[in-house]
């Protein structure tokens, strides 16, 4: 299956791995306040835009759903684990679903 990604997402995997870490150690936290945690590192969106939790609940969305939704950010976190940077266990919660979230 040949990857399909939207036109304004060529961001460097430097990028990605800012924004998996931000995931990551927000993974506990409501999609809103991980955004504004996005927005105070001054990391916009792919896009250019500034985080919302909608932007959080769908950028989750696509790592779980990674073989239905292709997309650079699920590619550089498989990269990661592959290349001993992020371990399994680590990447866990970003695959599971969040029980509380507004």
């Amino acid at each position: 299956m040949q990857k399909t990604y939207h036109n304004n997402t060529k961001r460097p995997d430097a990028y990605y791995e800012q924004v998996l870490q931000i995931l990551i150690a927000c993974h506990a936290m409501p999609y809103a306040a991980t955004a504004a945690k996005l927005n105070a590192q001054q990391i916009p969106t792919p896009t250019g835009l500034q985080w919302s939790s909608e932007h959080i609940k769908q950028l989750l969305k696509k790592l779980r759903n990674y073989r239905v939704y292709p997309s650079r950010i699920a590619s550089r976190l498989f990269e990661l684990i592959f290349e001993g940077k992020l371990t399994m266990p680590e990447a866990l919660p970003l695959f599971q679903p969040r029980r509380s979230n507004p």
